[in-house]
């Protein structure tokens, strides 16, 4: 049988009638395979005028379980009035809700979350890299209702009602049982692995400024984890962890491009004043520092990297290592003194299955788990122009442990593990978080190739202004 976007438990003789059918209904009630452009700008125009400007995603396809065409449209709103707008030139409109977990997600996060659920050995994980490395881009152009291609060491079955462990290739697919005008079913393997099909997206993770929540203080010296923005920007991200750069050694800090430059055609826009925090008294100068470099995703099949190096501003400038977020009562919880926190240590080879740790705006330090090192995303940008959706490849992903171990607002965040040298602890960075998928796994990029990617090749270590005593920030708060 085939494993499909649909649903496994046709036969294949079956698929092969609804195939032939599906072509023939499309050529009967379209009247071509390929949408002519001006044909697509229309139900652009219809959308935007009767549905908004929340829409995400727009494409035609053939609904296995309606038998006929249909238009899918993927929309950001859990307001908008589904039933006021259903059909456009008689074909049946289907709606998607971008940000939401499905009922096979809330079933397989629960069974990720048993103490004996199966993890990859590093011989697997290593075979499906290769697998997905040859393959990932290849399925991302053949397939447009593609979000996410991972892995995972288990198999849902009949939307999660059935788990088998199984070691297997992940797509995120837009919607089941609907396949994109002109386009085929997946297969059932992956070279030597099987393929397993679920409904999901992935977001990168700034904040909007007038997002619920709490303004971050403003850091005369700057600190991880604090917030940031573009001095005229709407987008909330994190600073993830500082550098020396150029032949002076200034210092700077790393973030995401995507929180700095919110509009695609600002991308290659030097010299872009960034603040910290995103809001505050008029009378108050929280310019922190100017964008020197950034890398936006690119259509490549290499390492996709989504970062800003920012020149910190002379007044803003740390004298001494510190956290935003990080009180002695959750050092206590986790056993680690100031001291052993940080020492700048870069690890490029990610421990799989360990604990990992990150600093962020909103969610503060947080823990969780890294489960693979071999993710592939989409972002979802304009559904006018699906030339503006970015591809992110080779990415980890983490799990979350307790609470979400990140979400929006930490984006640039850095990513730890904690690793143990002559029996002293620190935390060495692995990565950056770009972003989430919409069953909580946390995308980070590898932090070597946000170092390369910003022409930081030759740098080993992250700051630490050893010439100061670390500090650490003691709260009052709650351990997360």
């Amino acid at each position: 049988m085939i494993i499909s976007i649909f649903n496994d438990a046709y036969e294949k003789e079956e698929w092969e009638n609804f195939n032939s059918m599906y072509y023939r209904l499309l050529l009967r009630e379209i009247g071509f395979f390929d949408i002519p452009r001006s044909y697509m700008m229309d139900l652009y125009r219809f959308v935007e005028r009767n549905i908004g400007p929340t829409v995400k995603k727009v494409y035609y396809g053939f609904c296995l379980q309606r038998k006929q065409s249909v238009i899918v449209i993927v929309i950001d709103n859990v307001f908008c009035d589904k039933k006021k707008t259903t059909t456009y030139k008689g074909l049946p409109i289907l709606y998607k809700q971008w940000i939401a977990m499905t009922e096979e997600s809330l079933k397989t996060r629960k069974y990720e979350r048993y103490e004996d659920s199966p993890t990859f050995n590093e011989d697997v994980h290593a075979k499906l890299h290769q697998c997905m490395r040859r393959n990932s881009a290849i399925l991302m152009r053949s397939h447009s209702n593609i979000e996410i291609i991972g892995a995972s060491p288990y198999r849902s079955m009949e939307k999660g009602k059935r788990i088998r462990n199984e070691n297997c290739i992940l797509i995120y697919c837009t919607m089941k049982n609907v396949i994109p005008l002109g386009e085929t079913f997946f297969a059932e393997n992956l070279g030597e692995f099987r393929i397993d099909i679920r409904e999901g997206f992935f977001y990168t993770y700034p904040r909007s400024m007038d997002a619920p929540l709490d303004p971050k203080d403003r850091h005369s010296e700057l600190k991880i984890g604090a917030e940031i923005s573009r001095e005229d920007g709407n987008l909330i991200g994190t600073l993830g962890g500082f550098v020396n750069f150029g032949i002076r050694k200034e210092i700077g800090f790393i973030t995401c491009a995507h929180v700095i430059h919110d509009e695609p055609e600002k991308m290659i826009e030097n010299d872009t004043r960034v603040v910290q925090p995103s809001s505050g008294p008029s009378w108050e100068n929280n310019v922190c520092g100017v964008v020197i470099k950034s890398v936006h995703p690119r259509s490549s099949d290499a390492t996709t990297v989504d970062a800003s190096l920012v020149k910190v501003d002379s007044s803003r400038k740390p004298t001494r290592m510190s956290f935003t977020g990080l009180g002695m009562d959750k050092i206590a919880k986790l056993k680690f003194s100031p001291d052993e926190i940080y020492e700048g240590k870069i690890r490029e080879d990610a421990a799989l299955n360990a604990s990992c740790y990150k600093f962020g705006a909103t969610t503060n330090f947080t823990s969780g788990k890294l489960e693979s090192r071999l993710l592939t995303a989409i972002h979802l940008s304009d559904f006018r122009d699906p030339g503006q959706n970015f591809e992110y490849h080779d990415q980890y992903t983490v799990s979350s442990i307790s609470s979400v171990f990140a979400d929006h607002g930490d984006s640039g965040a850095f990513v730890f593990q904690c690793m143990e040298n002559s029996g002293k602890k620190s935390l060495e960075c692995i990565g950056m978080v770009v972003g989430g998928t919409s069953d909580f796994k946390i995308v980070v990029t590898p932090i070597r190739e946000v170092l390369n990617a910003l022409d930081l090749h030759d740098t080993k270590k992250l700051c630490t202004f050893e010439d100061e005593q670390m500090e650490t920030d003691v709260t009052d708060e709650k351990p997360t």
